[in-house]
């Protein structure tokens, strides 16, 4: 996220931005909604009045047809709705959201997420680097474990709910956002440890 804000930060100091017209804080705001918005595919991505407030699902009812060279969008349903029924969509096709990249996008974290690689190893990798892979996954996961405990009722709140109101949405956010992490974490230090278990009984 502090990555995210200074690339936009150093792009409003690159324009020259007077002030006046376009504060900072305002052209951050501006590009977020912008790419929390857009969508599309195979290097064309549009911005739709409408169109950009359907929710998304990992099992979504709608699908998007878009056709640059036409000019239009096509929103299909796969089935009959009943009236009351939210009409969802998958920002993301057919795969699962990468973890990271759909909370700083988004801004709310799906219950089914790919976990990202924060320190690649290979299968064929030698067990010196799986070591070193294991040694840093070890680490992140005692500094998670020592991370302070998120304090507060957030157990009513809706973590898949975009754009936050109240605190207990934003509690919520984070601890299923800590939770994945963990889990992430977890999972890649049994990995590392039985490929490097079983290179020893080669």
């Amino acid at each position: 996220a502090c990555s995210q804000r200074s690339t936009l930060e150093s792009m409003h100091a690159e324009r020259a931005i007077p002030p006046d017209t376009c504060s900072l804080d305002e052209f951050v705001w501006a590009m977020c909604m912008v790419q929390s918005r857009t969508f599309g595919g195979d290097g064309t991505m549009v911005i739709l009045p409408f169109i950009d407030l359907i929710n998304s699902d990992a099992a979504p009812n709608l699908s998007f047809d878009l056709r640059q060279e036409d000019g239009y969008i096509q929103c299909m349903a796969s089935r009959d709705f009943e009236a009351g029924e939210e009409a969802l969509v998958n920002y993301h096709g057919r795969g699962k959201p990468s973890l990271f990249s759909n909370f700083l996008a988004y801004g709310f974290v799906p219950e089914e997420v790919e976990y990202p690689s924060l320190f690649p190893c290979g299968a064929d990798d030698p067990a010196d680097k799986m070591r070193a892979a294991l040694e840093k996954w070890s680490e992140h996961g005692k500094t998670l474990a020592s991370a302070p405990a998120l304090q507060g009722d957030g157990a009513a709140a809706d973590a898949d709910s975009a754009l936050p109101a109240d605190p207990a949405r934003r509690l919520a956010i984070a601890r299923r956002l800590l939770t994945h992490e963990r889990e992430m974490t977890t999972t890649n230090v049994s990995s590392l440890r039985r490929r490097l278990l079983a290179l020893k009984k080669r």
